[in-house]
């Protein structure tokens, strides 16, 4: 797994289990404090390294699903929407026949709907400076991790008040918004900065060799 995927799968399930910790740091429930000391006592090497593993492997898990239903809501958000299930590009119509005119052999050729993702990763791929492609791989990375938290927020009040029983308690759920509504701002922004960017590309000088 790549450096920037780990860091995608690493940063949203941390979040997931901050917020957790702090529903039950917020919750004077008996019947949850008496569930956490039922949970047996680290006291040997052995535990600490079995601890360990298995805090690392469910991070890792939960990065994994997070990711997989941040992929999914966003496909359903951008169907709703008008661009099909892709998320990944949307520009405006122009700016895809400037990139066929850039990419294909037949400047004339319109880009058809079904290809336009194709074109839109070959142009930032092959025709883009390789400064402006890492630019790009940033604020994208930034726009995945900003959803993917999101989720990761939203996910830990249905997990921990449904399936853990944690008790509802108001200043948990406001902290929840106001950190889901902040990184939600953060990854449309982000998004909305990785489109304009490849837009302004297609005006842009091509390097000289």
């Amino acid at each position: 797994m790549d450096k920037d995927r780990q860091i995608r799968f690493l940063y949203p399930p941390l979040i997931f289990l901050g917020s957790i910790a702090l529903g039950i740091y917020l919750d004077n429930s008996i019947t949850l404090k008496t569930l956490i000391d039922k949970f047996p006592d680290i006291d040997t090497s052995l535990n600490i390294v079995l601890a360990i593993l298995g805090a690392g492997s469910l991070v890792l898990l939960l990065g994994y699903l997070l990711g997989t239903v941040t992929v999914f809501l966003l496909k359903v958000i951008f169907k709703l929407l008008g661009n099909g299930f892709n998320y990944e590009e949307w520009l405006s119509d122009k700016y895809y026949s400037k990139i066929g005119e850039i990419i294909l052999i037949d400047k004339n050729q319109i880009i058809q709907k079904k290809d336009r993702l194709y074109a839109v990763s070959t142009f930032d791929h092959e025709f883009i400076s390789t400064g402006v492609h890492l630019w790009l791989v940033r604020r994208w990375n930034a726009f995945f991790i900003s959803i993917s938290s999101t989720v990761a927020i939203i996910s830990s009040l249905m997990i921990g008040i449904l399936a853990l029983r944690i008790s509802f308690n108001i200043c948990w759920l406001i902290v929840a918004i106001i950190f889901s509504l902040l990184l939600g701002w953060l990854g449309y922004h982000s998004w909305n900065q990785s489109m304009r960017m490849i837009e302004f590309q297609t005006r842009v000088r091509p390097p000289e060799d």
